[in-house]
């Protein structure tokens, strides 16, 4: 890969993690080089423009042609020779690692873009005044692998797909420096499109490491802290400014991140971001959908891919941070494991571990799905039935009510003696004779056959 020989003016912190301990700057906020001003003229400039129409393809339309003799570069005022196999090069900042330059003209930048325009339709990248647009149809949430653009002052117009320069929606003037790799990205709405440009120097990436430059372009959201979602959670950036970028050296692997959007030290939007490689940059912009929901982050790679990260959402069926289940309760979670000796463990509508119907059988008291928890008097069971006698439980399951009866209401007596008042409405609305003359058989019988006693 390129390294860098020339930076933007930027004022930034690193931030570095490792697997167990993480160190972090106080100032991690970087201001990027945002070079966002909407203008309509793009004249004024003498360019060399790129005219191809691949995304993600190296285009070097826009250089002279390499005969192998000497060629003379007049925007920069100088004069470099190219033997056709060897390099002259004078400047005194020489790269020994040329195993990934040697394709590139030395007096060539490399320039990608990212479509993060949230209400911006597909768009078309002018580079100068070209007849054609060197990127052509390009959605929001893509981007492309980087173009070679010859060094200096550059104008960077852009049109709706399809539509001429001359109706560029933001034009901005950029300056590339030779042999040193760029990313653009237009971000925000439409109404207020920018870009920033960032430079991918990679040169601070360690081994078993990924340097992320991480940068807001999301204008729902505001200032932001990123968090890394471990036990307890770690601060990685604080206070990223909308625009901002700051630059974050991660071990290789999957790691859970976290978005604090009002400065309360929760995260308000988690990601599960995967394993995306070793040893390399990666963009990594924080936006949303238009309208500012749901959030996610958009990790542009070395290839020029795209990779969407989307917040994690409860209901997609993926145990993600911060949730204890996702639809199933998983296979290593009961309600035996949350202290319970009874019952079913559920997951509910907020990826939450419901343990409603969970209980613990033999503690007196009837929750979840126990039908009984100790023995207990037959009135309380079923009082418009019972008046006597004890109930057995068996496990909390089932209840043994032999040994239940309706007391009074078996036996002759006086009128109304039936001490079940259920079972003594019931019988004197079919015999009055029973409640004003006396408790006989007859009552009796009336009372196990038509109203429901139970007698031994």
């Amino acid at each position: 890969m390129y390294r860098s020989n020339h930076r933007l003016p930027l004022t930034i912190g690193v931030c570095v993690f490792g697997f167990a301990a993480f160190a972090c700057s106080d100032d991690t906020t970087t201001n990027t080089d945002d070079v966002g001003t909407p203008e309509t003229d793009s004249s004024g400039t003498d360019s060399e423009s790129s005219t191809d129409d691949d995304i993600g393809e190296t285009d070097s339309g826009s250089t002279e042609t390499d005969s192998g003799s000497t060629e003379t570069e007049t925007d920069s005022g100088s004069t470099e020779t190219d033997s056709g196999s060897t390099d002259t090069d004078t400047d005194t900042d020489t790269d020994t690692d040329t195993s990934e330059t040697t394709d590139v003209p030395p007096e060539m930048a490399m320039l990608r873009v990212l479509h993060a325009g949230l209400d911006a339709p597909n768009v078309d990248i002018y580079i100068d005044d070209a007849d054609a647009p060197a990127v052509s149809d390009l959605p929001f949430q893509s981007g492309t692998n980087y173009l070679e653009v010859p060094e200096g002052m550059h104008t960077v117009s852009i049109t709706a797909t399809g539509q001429p320069i001359e109706d560029a929606v933001l034009s901005v003037e950029v300056e590339l420096a030779a042999q040193t790799m760029y990313s653009a990205a237009a971000y925000d709405y439409l109404a207020s499109l920018s870009v920033m440009l960032l430079v991918d120097d990679d040169s601070a990436i360690e081994a078993d490491t990924v340097l992320f430059q991480v940068s807001n372009a999301a204008p729902d959201l505001g200032q932001v802290d990123m968090w890394q979602l471990a036990d307890p959670p770690v601060l990685l950036v604080e206070n990223l400014d909308f625009g901002a970028t700051a630059p974050l050296l991660a071990p290789v692997g999957a790691m859970d991140l976290g978005i604090d959007v009002d400065d309360d030290e929760v995260p308000d939007h988690t990601f599960s971001v995967p394993d995306l490689g070793a040893e390399i940059l990666i963009d990594l912009y924080l936006t949303t959908e238009s309208g500012g929901a749901p959030a996610l982050m958009l990790a542009h790679m070395p290839d020029g891919s795209v990779v969407p990260i989307p917040a994690d959402v409860c209901g997609d069926g993926e145990l993600q941070w911060g949730e204890d289940c996702d639809g199933a309760v998983p296979d290593d979670q009961s309600c035996e494991t949350l202290g319970f000796n009874f019952g079913t463990l559920a997951c509910s509508d907020t990826c939450a571990l419901d343990s409603t119907s969970c209980s613990t059988c033999g503690d007196a008291v009837i929750e979840g799905e126990e039908i009984c928890d100790g023995d207990q008097s037959c009135a309380e069971i079923d009082p418009e039935i019972y008046s006597s006698g004890s109930a057995t439980c068996s496990e909390c399951t089932t209840t043994d009510t032999s040994e239940c009866s309706s007391g009074t209401c078996c036996s002759t007596g006086d009128a109304s003696s039936c001490d079940v008042q259920a079972v003594l409405d019931c019988v004197c609305a079919l015999d009055s004779f029973c409640c004003n003359n006396g408790w006989d058989s007859i009552c009796v019988g009336e009372a196990t056959d038509d109203c429901g006693a139970i007698c031994p």
